[in-house]
């Protein structure tokens, strides 16, 4: 007998070759065919005491080898054949419960470790969308069927879940909004100024954004000493810009110049710049006012250089332009001389406009200024105190520079006498020219005979140099000082610029350089 030893096929009659697999036969010796026999009986009493089942085959399978091993064809063996466990190719394509594959002949009732715990498999092959249970993932696949708003807080804002501010902690609103309409929304009062509350129109949030500034819309930042002459917007308030450019002096910080009157005599002339003196020092005081002395027509100007503080300033129309007093030219000389001071202080404090106060005869020099040598585009206000505006009268008209004191003939005089050339150009047309805020004062002590006669015609009120009726101007605010007699040298005329003799000339002044 010889035997296959590759696939184990055993032939009776002597053969060189296998016919299966053409391996070479070897021949059976008869002690193998003994212990093949023997073989044979252990076999089947290992089978007996082994219970047969799948969990066993592993070592069904290692036995299998062994005998295979020894020569022993186990294909003959009914436990070994294809119905159970064959050898070789066909042992490799057997499952069996562990090895990690759940067979076709296995389920999760017989091999809980191939196929798994039926309770476990039976719900996870049962779960699905619309069973009425949120099971795990239904969430993140936006199962709204299974899950609610509730079952799916995970930190995330999911609109597709149909979380929104109202009904889901995911979805909760930041301070600066609030939850309206299923939706955050930005609001007035939330301290956030947001871009939709910029706006400068009925959408703006006041209470967020503030006020509407003329920066924002699109105005310009006007200079310290400035504000704005137009706002687009009421509500802009702030005055360090401007809407539209129209950027105007702050007529409050507008700087006051001070101008003498007539001087009594030559030699009081040099002294006459110091005649608001008093009424420069009340400013200064109850105003904040920044004194800044004389300033004449021949004085070097220094660009920029008041900045600090509002200033005011004393002048003198009898110095020229070289620094030399001349106290005997006509008014028109003298108004030339007040214009150069007037560009003087624009220079140093750089402002658009001044505002003059002007006694007597200053007065004169002052409007001649305004309407023939271009000071209604530099001068905001006038103040005129007993200015004689209308001309002098009687014997003041007829004897100015004898009843002064004055040893030369004066053509301010003659200028200054009601009915002269000058004063019937100055009147002529429009008393009060430019957009200019006129204020005229007049002192009045009643019809008191004196040496002299302001009126001409023995009646009438005056401040004992001035005749009342010749100081009031048309498109002019008028006012009037009721004062006494001042006997002596002096006048209530001279006395209508001292505070500490007329309170009320002071308080009229004081109020309309604040007003206007």
């Amino acid at each position: 007998m010889v035997f296959c030893s590759k696939c184990g096929t055993e032939y009776t009659k002597k053969k060189k070759f296998c016919p299966k697999c053409g391996a070479k036969f070897k021949e059976k010796s008869k002690t193998k065919i003994y212990i093949t026999s023997i073989g044979i009986f252990l076999i089947g009493l290992i089978i007996a005491v082994i219970f047969i089942s799948k969990s066993n085959i592993p070592q069904i399978v290692e036995l299998n080898e062994k005998l295979v091993n020894l020569g022993v064809n186990t294909e003959n063996l009914g436990f070994f054949s294809d119905k159970g466990v064959s050898s070789g190719s066909t042992l490799e394509e057997t499952s069996y419960c562990g090895d990690g594959v759940c067979g076709e002949d296995e389920s999760c009732k017989t091999c809980i470790k191939d196929c798994g715990d039926c309770r476990i498999t039976e719900r996870k092959q049962e779960s699905y969308c619309g069973d009425g249970t949120c099971d795990i993932g239904e969430c993140q696949s936006r199962c709204t069927t299974d899950c609610t708003v509730s079952d799916c807080q995970d930190g995330i804002c999911d609109l597709g879940m149909g979380e929104v501010c109202d009904n889901s902690p995911d979805c909760q609103c930041d301070p600066s909004t609030r939850c309206e309409q299923k939706r955050c929304v930005t609001f007035c009062g939330n301290k956030f100024c947001e871009n939709d509350e910029k706006t400068c129109d009925a959408n703006r949030c006041i209470e967020d954004c503030g006020v509407c500034t003329c920066i924002e819309l699109g105005g310009v930042v006007c200079k310290s000493n400035q504000i704005c002459s137009f706002k687009y917007d009421l509500r802009a308030q702030d005055t360090s810009s401007c809407c539209l450019g129209l950027c105007k002096q702050n007529p409050e910080l507008y700087p006051i110049i001070f101008v003498h009157g007539h001087s009594r005599t030559n030699s009081d002339s040099p002294n006459m710049v110091h005649s608001f003196d008093n009424m420069k020092f009340r400013f200064a005081q109850t105003q904040g006012y920044m004194d800044r002395g004389i300033l004449y027509a021949g004085s070097i100007s220094q660009y920029g250089s008041w900045k600090e503080g509002t200033p005011m300033v004393s002048t003198s129309y009898y110095i020229n332009s070289n620094n030399q007093l001349s106290d005997d030219q006509d008014v028109p000389t003298y108004s030339q001389r007040l214009g150069s001071v007037v560009d003087k202080v624009l220079q140093n404090t750089q402002s658009d406009k001044v505002k003059i106060v002007a006694h007597s005869m200053g007065g004169l020099v002052t409007r001649y200024y305004l309407k023939y040598g271009g000071g209604t585009e530099k001068v905001h206000s006038v103040i005129l105190i007993g200015t004689p505006n209308h001309g002098i009268f009687g014997d003041v008209g007829k004897g100015c520079e004898g009843i002064f004191g004055r040893t030369t003939e004066s053509p301010e005089c003659l200028d200054m006498v009601t009915g002269s050339l000058f004063l019937n150009n100055l009147n002529s047309v429009d008393e009060t020219p430019g957009s200019i805020n006129y204020l005229t004062i007049d002192g009045t002590v009643g019809q008191i005979q004196t040496t002299t006669d302001p009126c001409g015609d023995g009646s009438g009120l005056h401040d004992e140099v001035v005749c009342s009726r010749s100081v009031p101007l048309s498109g002019a605010k008028s006012l009037s000082v009721a004062g006494h007699y001042v006997s002596g040298a002096d006048t209530l005329h001279s006395q209508l610029i001292d505070p500490d003799y007329t309170p009320e000339v002071y308080s009229f002044v004081e109020e309309f350089i604040k007003k206007n």
